[in-house]
């Protein structure tokens, strides 16, 4: 085999927005990998996605916009939109495997969207790699904890993941576990461990190398994420009101849009919040984020492995998160960051007071979470893993 050629399905996007935004963890970090993709000689890479401006800087990476309506809010109509999308992915690739050998098929999330690409790989006989973001359990846990989940759609999420422990992992050629936690759980459901790449998400220093922090008087923390319940930002809330009687001039910014959006801005006024924490929505440009923020703060109840976390890392930004599996992976508590029990409002503000009053060792755990990324986390070296592994496992 001279090379090898990955399709990676892009299918989760928001409606109205392209992949050059940060419409979430999975179009962030495939629109990382290409450019990582693209250095690597023997790989070919072609994506299918709804909406995807991503220019390519060689013919060896190859972008499919596949995209029938635009907006679209009711039921049938995204039911419709996905179906056109797999025949159309069906369609193309059958076409592509013809003039060109496809040697596997990238699924980004093992939810309901696997359905599609499972069946076009089997039906043309092509492997299918699939990442886990979440251990199946976190997963669920946060579907039922998700505010725009009605009844009906946790009970299908709920039927959906029993039938993949019983019948669809056994279909699935290999699987990138993102932590150890996920790697645990594919063993115990008796997936093959030797098909199993344990391997994080990565960070591109090259997006971030011209962020400076803006010099103020005050020390600016920061939340960065979808505002669901899951993430926990109302108990950042009750937190950051305690820690303003000791330092009053500090603000905290969130940078997110999402269902608890108008819970957050209630909490906001009725604890007479509004002239210390500012929410600002979706905000793309990271320059404006992390110059602005000192600190990022995760409350999460649980994560797969935080791309917010590695791009605060990789800014110089003070990173205090919330000791769960997907963040404690990435954090080691106090030699690259700080980390809190996220139902114990106590010692979120330790940490925090600990970040105020000890500099030189905030100093000490910048560095080392800057340290951590080279050498974890660096997107070239991930990217290189994925193709090393498929090498080794496609013959």
């Amino acid at each position: 085999m001279i090379f090898i050629h990955i399709c990676i399905i892009l299918f989760a996007t928001h409606s109205n927005e392209s992949l050059n935004q940060k419409v979430g963890g999975i179009a962030n970090q495939v629109l990382q990998l290409l450019p990582a993709y693209e250095k690597i000689k023997d790989l070919k890479v072609s994506v299918f996605s709804k909406y995807s401006k991503y220019k390519p800087n060689t013919t060896r990476v190859k972008i499919y916009n596949i995209q029938k309506f635009s907006n679209i809010q009711k039921f049938a109509l995204r039911t419709v939109n996905t179906i056109y999308f797999y025949l159309r992915f069906f369609i193309t690739v059958k076409k592509l495997a013809k003039e060109n050998p496809i040697h596997v098929i990238h699924q980004q999330n093992y939810g309901f969207y696997l359905m599609g690409p499972l069946i076009v790989a089997k039906i043309l006989h092509i492997p299918i790699l699939v990442k886990t973001p979440a251990d199946i359990r976190s997963h669920m846990i946060h579907a039922y904890l998700t505010r725009r989940h009605g009844i009906i759609t946790k009970m299908l999420i709920y039927g959906w993941f029993n039938f993949f422990k019983k019948i669809i992992i056994k279909k699935i050629d290999f699987i990138q576990a993102l932590n150890d936690r996920i790697y645990q759980d594919l063993i115990s459901l008796n997936f093959p461990r030797e098909n199993i790449l344990k391997l994080p998400n990565g960070i591109s220093l090259d997006y971030f190398q011209n962020i400076k922090k803006i010099n103020k008087k005050f020390t600016a923390f920061g939340y960065i994420g979808r505002l669901e319940k899951h993430k926990n930002v109302n108990f950042l809330l009750h937190t950051f009101k305690e820690y303003l009687k000791i330092y009053p001039s500090d603000k905290l910014y969130i940078f997110g849009k999402g269902p608890e959006y108008k819970n957050i801005t209630t909490i906001i006024s009725e604890n007479a919040l509004d002239q210390n924490v500012v929410v600002f929505g979706f905000e793309n440009d990271k320059n404006k984020m992390y110059s602005n923020i000192d600190v990022l703060i995760n409350p999460s109840y649980g994560e797969g492995i935080s791309n917010v976390i590695l791009e605060a890392m990789s800014t110089d930004t003070f990173v205090i998160a919330s000791n769960v599996h997907g963040n404690n992976d990435i954090i080691v508590h106090k030699f690259s960051g700080l980390l809190f029990n996220p139902h114990m409002q106590k010692e979120l503000l330790e940490q925090l007071f600990f970040y105020k009053e000890n500099s030189k060792a905030v100093q000490n755990i910048l560095l080392n979470a800057k340290n951590e990324i080279l050498i974890k986390y660096e997107i070239n070296a991930i990217a290189k893993s994925i193709f090393e592994f498929l090498k080794t496992k496609l013959h």
